[in-house]
């Protein structure tokens, strides 16, 4: 994860010289970037095609007001990620030793700060969130699976100076249950993208929840002394948290879904 070569011994030098330094970082996936709090400017531009150029210039003098958000987490450093210590094979195996807690799941359950959590993004204006309501707080006992689907609207407000677009994240945290596997204590369940609010205006996200929202998969039922069942999701009797979230770190406000029974299902 490291820059190569002297490329951290550059931009100190650069920042150093210059305060007003932009810094554009072009990579495939995250890097260290231990110069990150002297920096007052990163725009992070992946691989691009061949006007990458053209498009970074519009971002950094303001003809376009960037709305992406990670679809990654750029941890502090190496050691932090999910995969360290499991790197390589063995007698051509390789030990996926995180299991369900890979990406923002490891660092969030892990309380580990990261530089920038996943779902994260900046652009020039300021977004507000108001009315977030859901459909239904309560899925009742005799549901099916494919009958589950939980509207929820979320109210965003511009409040900043210029138009722009921006990205509702929901996460949904299951209640925790003794027997059952482990679980992320959040996972994205869904999102909304607003484009062009203009200054003082509203706008509306809806975002949709079935039946994966709220399901885990249990890999084999004991149906007696000795004897398990094939594997089959489930959606567990109990409280979910639907979140409303910032980026995977920044949770603004919880709403709560109960769930009157187990519900069990298979296939599609």
């Amino acid at each position: 994860m490291a820059l190569p070569g002297r490329t951290n011994e550059l931009v100190r030098r650069i920042v150093a010289a210059n305060p007003k330094t932009v810094v554009v970082n072009q990579s495939g996936s995250a890097v260290e970037m231990p110069w990150v709090d002297a920096v007052p400017s990163l725009l992070q531009a992946w691989y691009l095609g061949n006007s990458v150029g053209d498009a970074i210039a519009d971002v950094l003098f303001g003809n376009v007001n960037p709305a992406a958000r990670l679809s990654l987490t750029f941890p502090k450093t190496l050691r932090e990620t999910p995969a360290f210590g499991n790197f390589g094979s063995h007698s051509g195996s390789t030990l996926y030793g995180e299991d369900l807690f890979v990406g923002y799941k490891h660092y969030v359950d892990r309380h580990i700060t990261t530089l920038f959590p996943f779902g994260y993004g900046l652009s020039y204006t300021t977004f507000q969130y108001s009315n977030f309501t859901i459909s239904s707080e309560k899925i009742v006992a005799g549901t099916t699976a494919k009958d589950i689907s939980l509207t929820s609207s979320i109210a965003v407000t511009n409040t900043g100076s210029r138009a722009g677009s921006h990205v509702v994240q929901l996460y949904v945290a299951p209640p925790v249950h003794p027997l059952a596997e482990p679980q992320p204590s959040r996972s994205l369940r869904g999102f909304a993208r607003i484009n062009n609010v203009a200054p003082g205006a509203t706008g509306k996200a809806t975002i949709v929840l079935d039946k994966y929202a709220f399901s885990a998969w249990e890999p084999d039922t004991i149906t007696s002394p000795g004897q398990t069942a094939a594997g089959r999701w489930i959606v567990r009797k109990g409280a979910y948290g639907v979140q409303l979230a910032a980026n995977a770190e920044d949770v603004v406000h919880t709403l709560i879904v109960n769930v009157e029974k187990d519900i069990f299902w298979t296939g599609l």
